[in-house]
C-alpha cells in the first residue's frame, strides 16, 4: 500500500497536480484506507480528477494496486495537514506511521504519511 502510494505520487508529480502532501488514512466508518492528497497549484476539483484519471490511464500506472476511487483530494488547511506541515518527524520519502493521534482536534486512527511539505510562504504585501 505504501509503495503503491509513493509510486502514484511520483506519477502525479509529472502532472500539474504535483502533490504537496499525501497520506494513507484509515477511515474507520467505512473500514477503508483512503489516499488523501493535497494538490499543489490552484486546480479546480474537476481538473484534479481529470489529471488523476489521465495518470491512471498511463502504462506506468497499470500495475498499481490502487483504485482511483481510493484517492481523495483535501485542502491544505485541513487540521491534519496543518499539523503535519510543522511536525519534525515527517521526512519526505520516509513513511511515518501514525496510530491513534489527535491532530489539531481531528482524530487520526491510523495513517501512513507519505509526504508533507510546509505551506508556501505568503508574499509580503
Amino acid at each position: 500500500m505504501v509503495k503503491n502510494g509513493q509510486r502514484l505520487l511520483d506519477l502525479l508529480d509529472r502532472t500539474p497536480l504535483k502533490p504537496r502532501a499525501a497520506l494513507w488514512y484509515h477511515d474507520l466508518d467505512m473500514d477503508r484506507w483512503r489516499l488523501w492528497v493535497v494538490p499543489g497549484g490552484q486546480l479546480g476539483l474537476r481538473s484534479l480528477y481529470e489529471a488523476l484519471a489521465n495518470v491512471f490511464a498511463t502504462p506506468e500506472a497499470r500495475d498499481l494496486q490502487i483504485s482511483s476511487s481510493a484517492v481523495q483530494f483535501i485542502e491544505a488547511n485541513h487540521p491534519v495537514i496543518e499539523a503535519l506541515a510543522t511536525d519534525s518527524r515527517v521526512r519526505n520519502g520516509v513513511p511515518l506511521f501514525l496510530d491513534s493521534n489527535l491532530m489539531n482536534g481531528f482524530f487520526v486512527p491510523e495513517a501512513f504519511v507519505l509526504r508533507a511539505e510546509a505551506q508556501p510562504q505568503e508574499a509580503a504585501a
